[in-house]
């Protein structure tokens, strides 16, 4: 019985640290100053902008791709340039955080594109 609870920690534990890993957040926490999406690492880049701001400084439509991060308490909108062509698998160079009414946190990707 006792190897039981030793492997159901294990996991636990395991899970625990790759998505700390992955999202720089322990489960139930919400983001920091790098988020995870499309397989990319980003980095907060900026203060904070409204979404008119968000849309001007873009390139390409602004959407909402998801909440971030997934298995947080308290999770917020992610947005990203979405490239409307017939490559809409691309990801993006920029990602914005929602961390309020009306006020987003940009990230760039980490590495350069």
């Amino acid at each position: 019985m006792a190897w039981a609870l030793y492997a159901l920690l294990f996991t636990v534990g395991g899970f625990a640290l790759w998505y700390r890993a992955t999202y720089n957040v322990f489960p139930g926490q919400s983001a920091d100053a790098r988020v995870h999406w499309c397989n990319r690492d980003y980095d907060n880049y900026a203060p904070e902008l409204s979404l008119r701001q968000v849309e001007s400084g873009a390139s390409w439509p602004v959407r909402v791709v998801g909440n971030y991060p997934p298995l947080a308490l308290h999770r917020e909108q992610l947005l990203a340039e979405v490239y409307p062509g017939p490559h809409t698998n691309s990801c993006a160079v920029a990602v914005y955080l929602r961390t309020g009414p009306d006020r987003y946190a940009g990230y760039e990707l980490s590495g350069g594109p």
